[in-house]
């Protein structure tokens, strides 16, 4: 459970550069709504992302669903994510390109910045691509 919140953090904090730093989104708002919105994102995209992933790892009997995997997942996810936070809150946040293109290559920013604060910090040591689990000889 730790470190699901340590990942949720991370998320956060890149949610929050990519949303402060305008990068492929334009914040309308106060810092304090900014912050919000960016929890906001961060919280629902990981949350199914980490169900959907789970799924992957059951359906295929798989260890690790690999940081490709993830990285899409999560992209996807986020830039789903963004492009709702728009159309609820216009007023607050717009995507400064068009619409789903900018909302995944915002997503995808997002990604990389927490995989990378969390590689610095030590939480996340996955291998890129699926790693099955080791049947038992029967």
């Amino acid at each position: 459970m730790r470190h699901l919140f340590n990942v949720l953090a991370h998320a956060c904090v890149a949610a929050l550069l990519v949303v402060l730093l305008g990068l492929g989104v334009q914040l309308h708002a106060s810092l304090f709504a900014g912050i919000g919105l960016a929890v906001a994102v961060a919280t629902l995209t990981l949350l199914p992302g980490v169900f959907t992933l789970v799924g992957v790892r059951m359906w295929f009997n798989l260890v690790s669903a690999g940081r490709v995997a993830e990285i899409l997942t999560f992209g996807v996810l986020g830039s789903v994510f963004f492009k709702l936070a728009t159309l609820v809150f216009p007023q607050a946040l717009s995507i400064t390109t068009c619409a789903f293109e900018a909302g995944f290559a915002t997503a995808l920013l997002v990604v990389p910045l927490a995989f990378l604060t969390g590689n610095l910090k030590g939480i996340t040591r996955r291998s890129w691509l699926p790693v099955r689990m080791k049947s038992d000889p029967q």
